[in-house]
């Protein structure tokens, strides 16, 4: 009998999951993608690697009943490409490189721009981040126009608003409303936008603890709108038709609610159809697959 009350009060017994920062205290992230994608152009298979580094340091200024307010600085940024008969590194830490991107990293570095979030993870607000980005750019000098909205498109994709949303979204939006059980299960949703707008649909589930952290899993789909998703690319209209999946294992302190170590895989496929234009009169439709692993560490 005991022993039955015992297992029904451990299976009754719920945690509270949530951010429980302190002001004036700093906390980093930093993120490693590993991305593979693959397409078919005009009877090619064509294979682009990348990996996209992130480190960031966010300190706490106010603390309110709607969540937090934290000053953010991406303090290193790497971002390696592979194509082929390419390969190229842009990185904050090699400023003087002949590369404007790797300049334009370093120029984005120990820079501060504001982030608002919720006690459950959402991302309330940011503001700066695309003025840091703009200026960035504008310290180039003199480059073609369209040479500075190319290297807009490639830094606004990885680092800019709509990525850093992106990011922190996946990363903290996965706290439930309520507190729960272990093996209790909840949802989430999250609209990305970078470089390609998605809808992500999670179900998050409490694994238990371990030492120091609090377990989660999440399991979910990703695709794009309804109606496709439609960027401009080099002057051409390009929509993409994706669905995939993805899953995520996290490692949450206990005492902060922090997110201290963690992984995210993603796999998409489905098409990009390029509109008809002047270069490409009758337009093109490119089948890809897409595959991305992301790790986290905190501190």
């Amino acid at each position: 009998m005991v022993c039955l009350v015992g297992l029904q009060l451990a299976q009754a017994q719920k945690t509270e999951l949530g951010l429980n920062l302190e002001v004036g205290h700093s906390y980093t992230t930093q993120s490693v993608s590993v991305g593979t994608i693959s397409q078919e152009m005009m009877g090619q298979d064509i294979q682009i690697d990348l990996e996209v580094v992130a480190a960031m340091s966010f300190k706490v200024l106010e603390e309110s009943a709607a969540g937090y307010k934290l000053d953010v600085q991406y303090t290193s940024m790497v971002m390696k490409m592979k194509m082929p008969q390419m390969e190229k590194t842009f990185s904050s830490e090699t400023p003087e490189a002949a590369d404007p991107l790797s300049g334009m990293l370093a120029k984005m570095t120990d820079k501060s721009f504001q982030l608002v979030l919720s006690k459950k993870g959402e991302v309330l607000g940011v503001k700066d981040l695309d003025v840091l980005m703009n200026e960035a750019i504008d310290a180039l000098g003199d480059l073609p126009e369209a040479q500075k909205q190319q290297l807009q498109k490639q830094l606004g994709d990885s680092y800019g608003e709509n990525a850093f949303r992106g990011n922190m979204g996946s990363m903290l939006t996965i706290f439930p409303a309520k507190p729960v059980a272990v093996g209790e299960s909840w949802s989430s949703e999250l609209k990305l936008d970078a470089g390609m707008a998605m809808n992500l649909a999670m179900t998050y589930t409490y694994d238990g603890e371990q030492g120091d952290y609090y377990l989660v899993s999440g399991q979910g789909s990703l695709s794009t709108p309804e109606l496709g998703a439609t960027v401009e690319s080099n002057g051409m209209a390009m929509s993409f038709e994706m669905t995939g999946s993805m899953s995520s294992h996290l490692k949450i302190d206990k005492k902060t609610g922090w997110v201290m170590a963690g992984t995210a895989e993603q796999t998409i496929d489905g098409k990009a159809t390029i509109a008809g234009n002047d270069q490409m009169p009758e337009g093109m439709e490119i089948p890809m697959k897409m595959k991305t692993t992301t790790s986290y560490t905190g501190h």
